[in-house]
């Protein structure tokens, strides 16, 4: 029923172009592997009769080729180009600087974004077709896509299934006809699907209980032997004519593209694998350590949703696809009835979607990106598709404040018991410590410093607070993460992105532990305009007692502090002497012993512990290492 008033509803809404719109194909493929395995299979099913030459009939089609500059000359080699010339101009936009390995989605969405800003603000007169290396397309899918077009269609979207590649790539390598078209219809495409499926496919089927998957993106339910219904909350978007033109994204291609690019504009989820039907090969065991058996589906996945669902996702999760090798069968109502029954009790169950601007996937998954880049992408500059402006207030986005919750853990000691509880009592639990503690000389006075921050939001209830700290550690107990007037993000984050005052804060607090990829200098550079004119900001250096710590990067810490731009610069530094060390390092090693092994070991342990105490407390003082810095300053007031 869904599905019928769905399809009536795009009918209705049908509004005639001019004549031989302009579709531009972008193709965003790389790689010696990837490029051979799209002539033969991804352009090999374009090429088919009722789909490139058909679209062409009707419209002036270019492929656009993303890639890397060096694999044009690969691409103008390949035998099935010269058929694409038949129907369809080429251009080629290189794509090196945005290429990062193992960080695909990123640049992926990067790159379907140059490939539409070239055009300007032209593109709002194309339309963009997305095409993934991996898919191979049914035969007849780009005349579903023309018709689109001239019933005026500017927003298309079309799920994708997968199957093992290993199984299926033969079979279809063998179906490739002498002149190099793969002509698969639907219905025998979709046969692969149903005898191949891949792991995924089977994990995020709601009506098995074999197994599950921890990302409920996408959800399928089981009709009979040739029949399957789909609720994607995460699709492909197929077919856009973008009525804005825009020059940067905020967001994966995913979750930004249709209300960046089409804002308000009727969304048309492709219902019926006849009509579009997209394939995608994918390795046997990929995202395989992501599948789950036994109980806790139904709250993982609504945590899950909880997390990233935005109010485009739950909107096309109401629309379904039916994917079918065979005829409709009688029970497709009720199955249709079932999965759209499912879908909304999730919504009820989870938070109000949020828009995606600021969500943290895109915020994190850009400063990973930005870390990997190679030397060569960096030689070329910073990609004009990605601003790095983030508003403080993004901060607080519903996507941050669920992943820190599930992050942030208490620090809890590794010894339990008896043992645990001595320990407790003797030395404390950051935030609240004695001075036995083997870290003492480093967190009391950082934690002091804290405190005080804590205070100032306490005694003010107009003062904000900008914290940069990794997840889990003790100034989780002081800056608490769900204090309303805390911005909190990471480190990493705060090296990439550039804070601006919106609002603007009070005090900065950067907690950061002594380690080799340094970025102090980043991170007081970013943060530093989000903080008001006269505003204090503080940076807790922390090099803990019982972990090897490299001078250098002592030294490269107060360094970034001394070039930062601000002023009223102090520093105070915290020493831990030889004898402390050794007091720390052999708790942390006892520890380990006391975890591991028997009742024995453990009374040896103790013994040898009593001796290293001992040991460190007749050790003389003059050696040792700094265990913390503290560095305060204030921004410039030009008053």
């Amino acid at each position: 029923m869904a599905f019928k008033q769905e399809t009536t509803a795009r009918k209705g809404a049908a509004k005639r172009l001019g004549r031989r719109p302009p579709v531009k194909i972008l193709v965003a493929v790389w790689g010696d592997d990837y490029i051979r395995r799209f002539e033969l299979l991804g352009l090999g099913s374009v090429l088919s009769e009722n789909n490139l030459p058909a679209l062409a009939k009707d419209c002036d089609v270019e492929f656009v080729f993303l890639t890397k500059a060096l694999e044009v000359e690969r691409f103008e080699s390949l035998p099935l180009v010269l058929q694409i010339r038949k129907h369809a101009s080429i251009r080629y936009e290189a794509i090196d600087d945005l290429i990062v390995p193992g960080l695909y989605t990123v640049t992926l969405t990067l790159a379907f974004t140059r490939g539409m800003t070239i055009f300007g603000p032209d593109m709002t007169n194309m339309y963009f077709v997305y095409w993934n290396a991996d898919f191979v397309i049914g035969d007849g899918s780009l005349t579903h896509v023309r018709r689109c077009i001239q019933e005026g269609q500017k927003v298309v979207l079309a799920g994708s299934v997968r199957v093992i590649s290993e199984e299926v790539e033969p079979i279809l390598r063998s179906a490739i006809g002498s002149d190099g078209v793969l002509r698969a219809p639907p219905r025998q495409l979709l046969e692969h699907l149903f005898r191949h499926p891949h792991l995924m496919q089977v994990a995020k089927t709601v009506n098995q209980d074999f197994c599950w998957a921890k990302y409920p993106n996408h959800l399928f339910w089981e009709v009979d032997e040739k029949t399957i219904v789909a609720r994607f909350f995460q699709i492909f978007m197929f077919c856009l004519r973008p009525t804005r033109a825009l020059s940067v994204i905020d967001g994966y291609c995913d979750y930004s593209f249709v209300p960046a690019f089409c804002p308000g504009e009727p969304i048309y989820v492709v219902g019926d694998s006849d009509e579009v039907c997209l394939l995608e090969l994918q390795g046997r065991w990929q995202e395989a350590s992501d599948v789950h058996f036994g109980p806790g589906r139904d709250e993982a996945w609504l945590n899950s949703l909880d997390e990233w669902c935005t109010p485009q996702h739950a909107e096309i999760a109401r629309a379904p696809i039916v994917y079918h090798a065979g005829e409709l069968p009688p029970t497709l109502p009720l199955v249709l009835e079932d999965s759209a029954e499912f879908v909304e009790a999730c919504l009820r169950k989870i938070r109000e979607p949020a828009p995606h601007p600021g969500h943290y996937y895109w915020i994190y998954g850009v400063a990973a990106w930005r870390l990997r880049r190679p030397p060569e992408a960096i030689a070329q500059g910073w990609p004009p598709e990605l601003s790095l402006r983030l508003p403080v207030q993004t901060l607080k986005h519903p996507s941050f404040d669920h992943d820190r919750r599930a992050r942030a853990r208490p620090s809890v000691s590794a010894i339990v018991g008896a043992a645990g509880w001595l320990r407790r009592r003797c030395l404390g639990e950051p935030p609240q410590i004695t001075r036995f503690h083997p870290d003492a000389a480093a967190l009391q006075p950082l934690i002091d410093q804290a405190r005080g921050t804590r205070a100032r939001l306490d005694e003010n209830p107009q003062h904000k607070v900008l914290l940069v700290a990794d997840l889990g550690h003790w100034i989780d107990g002081v800056l608490t993460i769900d204090h309303e007037r805390i911005f909190r993000t990471e480190p990493l984050v705060a090296s990439t992105w550039r804070l601006e005052p919106q609002p603007e804060v009070d005090e900065v607090v950067i907690y950061q532990r002594g380690g080799p990829e340094g970025g102090l200098e980043a991170i007081l550079k970013n943060v530093a305009p989000a903080l008001r004119a006269g505003g204090r900001l503080s940076v807790l250096c922390h090099y803990p007692v019982y972990e090897d710590v490299d001078p250098e990067w002592i030294g490269r810490d107060r360094l970034s502090f001394a070039v930062a731009p601000l002023e009223a610069k102090r520093v105070s530094h915290h020493f831990a002497g030889a004898g402390r060390l050794r007091y720390a390092r052999s708790l942390a090693r006892y520890a380990e012993a006391v975890e591991r092994g028997g009742t024995i070991s453990r009374i040896k342990a103790s013994i040898w512990l009593a001796g290293e105490i001992a040991g460190a407390a007749l050790q003389r003082r003059r050696s040792g290492r700094h265990a913390a810095w503290v560095f305060t300053a204030r921004a410039y007031d030009p008053a």
